[in-house]
């Protein structure tokens, strides 16, 4: 346990990655008829709700974590602190899983501690050493947080279409994170692979497209909350997908093949680029369903980039060899092939839905179960330097 407490990623990257298999398995008896959800919120928007808050947040609290004290040269958040941290997360769980037998009031009052302390267990640092650039990590974290209250506000009033809203611009909230987050580390990264090998490429980010990805993602997240499935949100998401296309260009992903906890990242960000098209299509023609397009954003890309880099993440703070095990790889593919059933298997099956999220969601749980498993000695097991950390 001791060690598990000393940085931030160990503790959130197995709950993660454990949450992940577990609620999704969840949402696969209830979508199959095997299980009922009681309680006050609906299983679809429960389903919703706990991939985001319960699955993707906590893995992006894992990062965060333990990027904030490097980027801003402070010390990592460890023991009792940390293990308060999780156990807000945890009750935040239990509440929701238990919505039938407690108060909603309580259920939302539980849940909403978790994200108010992570953005100040990391805006502190942030703020003490006037890393401005960061400062937009912490007003999404909080801005997510009013999501979180918006959702329960609009379960408890039985207000559907604000707990809809609330939950899409929880979505884009995480999308916001994840583009910010993997503008930084995916260059980064096979950057500092690719020299490992002797090789030396002119890769880094392009400012102009980084520059420009600001107001189009800040534009595609307003009209998305605003006016879902109009022309214009349309559009925007369309623009943003074009910009991330551009984006990636500059990284050459094409030199990562032969490295998959390089290539992971890159299939991850590609993602991002697919679930902008998916939707800006969805919300201009019928013809494509728009809860389908947004698993491109959920199953898509924050599945592959979570697992790319809790993996990456893992390996690197622990001083193990940054190379994934052929059981890893296994994982990757699990998830990816999940969400490319689940995205396209309705479209080219369309009188098989049922199978194809009953198949896409078997694939990606077991992918994440599989990580699990392999992280697990690696996430409570000390340095293999002798380190803290």
């Amino acid at each position: 346990m001791r060690v598990l407490l000393q940085s931030g990623f160990r503790p959130f990257f197995l709950l993660g990655s454990l949450y992940a298999a577990i609620s999704l398995a969840a949402w696969l008896l209830i979508f199959a008829g095997a299980w009922e959800l009681s309680g006050r919120w609906p299983a679809p928007y429960w389903h919703g709700h706990e991939m985001l808050f319960g699955f993707a947040v906590t893995a992006i609290a894992g990062f965060l974590l333990t990027a904030v004290p490097t980027w801003t040269d402070t010390p990592r958040l460890g023991g009792w602190p940390l293990a308060g941290l999780a156990a807000a997360w945890l009750a935040g769980r239990v509440a929701l899983w238990l919505g039938a037998v407690l108060p909603g009031e309580f259920v939302a009052l539980i849940d909403m501690v978790f994200l108010p302390l992570l953005a100040i267990a990391i805006g502190r640092p942030i703020w003490r050493s006037r890393a401005r650039r960061n400062y937009p990590v912490v007003g999404v974290l909080l801005a997510l947080s009013l999501a979180n209250l918006g959702l329960h506000l609009g379960v408890l009033g039985d207000a559907p279409g604000a707990v809809r809203r609330c939950l899409l611009l929880a979505l884009y909230l995480v999308l916001v994170l994840i583009t910010i987050i993997s503008g930084r580390i995916v260059p980064l990264f096979t950057r500092n692979a690719l020299r490992g090998r002797g090789l030396d490429f002119p890769l880094q980010s392009n400012r102009f497209v980084e520059w420009a990805l600001v107001p189009a993602m800040a534009g595609a997240v307003a009209l998305a909350v605003l006016r879902e499935g109009s022309g214009a949100a349309g559009m925007a998401n369309l623009g943003c997908a074009a910009l991330l296309v551009l984006r990636q260009a500059f990284w050459q992903p094409h030199r990562t093949l032969g490295q998959p906890i390089l290539w992971v990242l890159h299939v991850g960000h590609g993602w991002l680029a697919i679930g902008f098209a998916c939707t800006g299509i969805a919300w201009l023609t019928p013809s494509f369903p728009a809860s389908t397009a947004l698993h491109a954003f959920s199953a898509g890309a924050i599945g592959t980039i979570v697992i790319g880099v809790m993996s990456r993440v893992a390996l690197g703070h622990t001083a193990r060899a940054i190379e994934a095990s052929p059981a890893t790889v296994v994982a990757y593919a699990l998830v990816i092939l999940g969400g490319a059933i689940r995205v396209f298997g309705p479209l080219a099956l369309p009188g098989s839905y049922r199978a194809t999220v009953l198949w896409a969601g078997c694939c990606w749980a077991a992918g994440y179960l599989l990580f699990a498993g392999q992280a697990l000695a690696t996430l409570t097991r000390p340095r293999i330097d002798g380190q803290p950390g």
